[in-house]
């Protein structure tokens, strides 16, 4: 029995050291999440900032973008679309997006990336359930800031 045991046991030792060195060592970083990338962050809280309908916030991310804002023409406008909203920017201001699929997708490395945010909305719609939204958001490099 010792013999059957002492066999088995120096067979699966030379299968391991047999094995040993074959697969290459992964010195590759783990991935890191969205909010680690700045480029995707930046996204997230866009899209949390149209999620909790806070027009301002919306208009300086867009202003500082690459062909100025597409929502409103002034700060002053912004301003006022927000205090036409501002009973639901209150209930919603301090929810933030926390489960999300993101893709990304590089369109000029450094310079332009593109990504897609899929979330549950913060309002109920018509039917009382919190629907599924898909935002899509640009981001681009201006100088040493997205």
């Amino acid at each position: 029995m010792k013999k059957i045991l002492t066999l088995i046991s120096i067979i699966s030792i030379v299968g391991v050291l047999a094995s040993c060195g074959k697969d290459a060592a992964n010195t590759e970083p783990k991935p890191k999440t969205c909010e680690q990338i700045e480029p995707c962050n930046l996204a997230l809280k866009y899209a949390t900032a149209v999620e909790q309908g806070e027009e301002l916030k919306i208009y300086e991310y867009e202003a500082k973008g690459k062909d100025g804002p597409h929502v409103y023409d002034s700060k002053e406008e912004a301003q006022e679309a927000m205090e036409l909203y501002y009973k639901d920017y209150k209930k919603y201001k301090d929810k933030q997006i926390e489960k999300y699929g993101a893709l990304g997708y590089t369109l000029q490395e450094n310079k332009s990336y593109l990504y897609k945010f899929k979330y549950k909305e913060f309002r109920k719609n018509e039917d009382g359930e919190k629907g599924l939204t898909t935002l899509i958001i640009h981001v681009y490099k201006k100088k040493d800031k997205y």
